[in-house]
C-alpha cells in the first residue's frame, strides 16, 4: 500500500473517541471558537472579530502560536479536545492532513472570489479544504543602478556575465552578475516548469506521472548547469547559497537574484526593482511553484459549521482587503489582486502578477519526495551525464513514495 495514504491506527482510534463523546465538560461549546494563528496576525484579526461575535453571538478563543506548531500539534491535540477549531496553513499541507483525518471539507460562499489557481491550491480529490487568504511565489530583484530596467529574457541576464563588475575575484571566469539558488528544487521548478518538464501529471494530482525525466527537464537542468558553470563554487552549497546570494546582492556585485516576498526585509538596495521573472532563453515563461495560505477547519472540532462561517468572513472581499492593508501580503480574491497590481506597492504587485505565470505546488503527500531530487540537480551541475541523473532521481523519488 502507498505508505503516504496510510492513516495511522491511533489516529482513527482518537476521531473515533471523540465522535463518541469523549469530552465530559458541560460547556456550551457552540458559543465559543477556537482560533489558532501566528502573533503577527492580531491586528488584523482584532479589527474584524467584533462583527462576526455579534452577528453569531459567540466568542472567540484566539490562541497565538507559530502556523507549524498547530499543524504539527493537530495528532495529539484533536482527539483531546485541545486543537483550534480553525488555523491557518500553507496550501500544500492539505493532502497529508486530510490523509491523517485531521483536516475537514470547506465550503466555500463564492468560489468565483478566487483565482482559478487559488482554488485549485486549496482542493485535493475534488474536494476544498481551506479558504484562500494569501498567494505568494518567487519574484526577479534587481538593482536599478546597475540594470537601469527589468529584464524581459534570459539573454538579458546572460548578457551581463562577462562585464567585469561582476566578476568573482576569488575565482577566475566565474561571475555574480545573476544568481538564483537553482540547486534547491523550490527555485529550480520555475526552469523545469518552463522547458516543459513537471512535478506530477494531471495538474500535480497523479504521483504516478512524474515528469521530471522528461526532453523538457533535461534541457531544463542542461540550462541550469551552464549557470553554474560561471557560479562561485559556493553556489553549489544549496544550504549556504541564500546568504551568499543576498550578500553579493546587498554590496552591489550582483545585478539581479529571483528570491521571494520573505526576503525583502533582508534586501538593503536603496534603488531596489521587482520584476516578473524573465523569459527562458527556448521563449517559455518561467513558472515557479504558486504558494497560497488560508485558513482550515480541525476535523476534530465539534464547532464546523460555525467555522465554516468564520472562514467564508475572514476571507471575504471586504476583509482580505483589510488584510493585505494591514499585512502586506497578497490577498487571495480576484478583485483585490487587482487593486494590488495596480497600485503603487510595487513588490506585491509584482508577486500577484507573478502568479499569473506560476503552477500551484502540489498539496498531495507524495509532494515531499519531490524535494529528493536536490541530489539529481547537484550531479546536472556538477557535470554528471544530466539524463543518467533525471533517470535515477526519478527512481528515488518513486521508491520513496511507493
Amino acid at each position: 500500500m502507498n505508505k503516504f495514504l496510510k492513516v495511522t491506527a491511533t489516529a482513527l482510534l482518537a476521531f473515533a473517541l471523540v465522535a463518541c463523546g469523549g469530552q465530559s465538560k458541560d460547556v456550551d461549546k457552540s458559543k465559543v471558537l477556537k482560533v489558532s494563528m501566528e502573533e503577527s496576525y492580531m491586528p488584523f484579526i482584532e479589527s474584524i472579530r467584533g462583527a462576526f461575535e455579534e452577528e453569531h453571538g459567540i466568542t472567540l478563543e484566539i490562541t497565538t502560536r507559530p502556523m507549524f506548531d498547530s499543524l504539527d500539534g493537530l495528532a495529539l491535540e484533536g482527539p483531546a479536545g485541545n486543537a483550534a477549531d480553525v488555523f491557518m496553513l500553507p496550501h500544500d499541507r492539505i493532502g497529508p492532513l486530510v490523509t491523517a483525518g485531521q483536516l475537514a471539507q470547506v465550503s466555500l460562499d463564492d468560489a468565483d472570489a478566487y483565482p482559478k489557481k487559488a482554488v485549485q491550491a486549496a482542493t485535493f480529490l475534488g474536494d476544498v479544504y481551506m479558504a484562500p487568504q494569501s498567494l505568494e511565489g518567487l519574484i526577479l530583484y534587481y538593482n536599478k543602478d546597475l540594470m537601469p530596467t527589468a529584464p524581459t529574457s534570459f539573454l538579458e541576464l546572460e548578457a551581463l556575465v562577462g562585464k567585469p563588475e561582476y566578476a568573482f575575484s576569488s575565482e577566475e571566469g566565474k561571475s555574480t552578475a545573476f544568481l538564483a539558488n537553482f540547486l534547491d528544487m523550490y527555485y529550480a521548478y520555475g526552469a523545469i516548469a518552463g522547458y516543459g518538464g513537471y512535478a506530477f501529471g494531471d495538474m500535480g494530482t497523479n504521483p504516478e506521472d512524474i515528469g521530471l525525466n522528461n526532453a523538457g527537464s533535461v534541457e531544463a537542468l542542461t540550462y541550469i548547469k551552464k549557470w553554474y558553470d560561471i557560479y562561485p563554487q559556493g553556489l553549489k552549497d544549496a544550504e549556504g547559497a541564500a546568504s551568499i546570494i543576498k550578500d553579493s546582492f546587498n554590496s552591489g556585485k550582483t545585478a539581479a537574484i529571483i528570491e521571494g516576498p520573505w526576503m525583502a526585509n533582508d534586501l538593503n538596495i536603496a534603488n531596489i526593482g521587482y520584476a516578473v521573472i524573465p523569459e527562458l532563453p527556448n521563449g517559455g515563461e518561467f513558472s515557479p511553484f504558486a504558494g497560497v495560505k488560508g485558513w482550515g477547519i480541525s476535523n476534530f472540532s465539534t464547532n464546523k459549521e460555525l467555522a465554516n462561517s468564520w472562514l467564508n468572513y475572514i476571507t471575504n472581499e471586504e476583509n482580505n482587503k483589510t488584510y493585505y492593508e494591514q499585512t502586506k501580503e497578497v490577498p487571495a480574491t480576484i478583485k483585490n489582486v487587482e487593486i494590488v497590481k495596480a497600485s503603487n506597492d510595487l513588490l506585491s504587485g509584482t508577486v500577484a502578477k507573478q502568479f499569473e505565470n506560476a503552477q500551484p505546488m502540489p498539496n498531495i503527500p507524495e509532494m515531499s519526495a519531490i524535494w529528493d531530487f536536490k541530489g539529481t540537480l547537484f550531479e546536472a551541475a556538477s557535470g554528471s551525464d544530466i539524463q543518467t541523473a533525471a533517470d535515477n532521481g526519478v527512481i528515488i523519488i518513486k521508491e520513496a513514495i511507493a
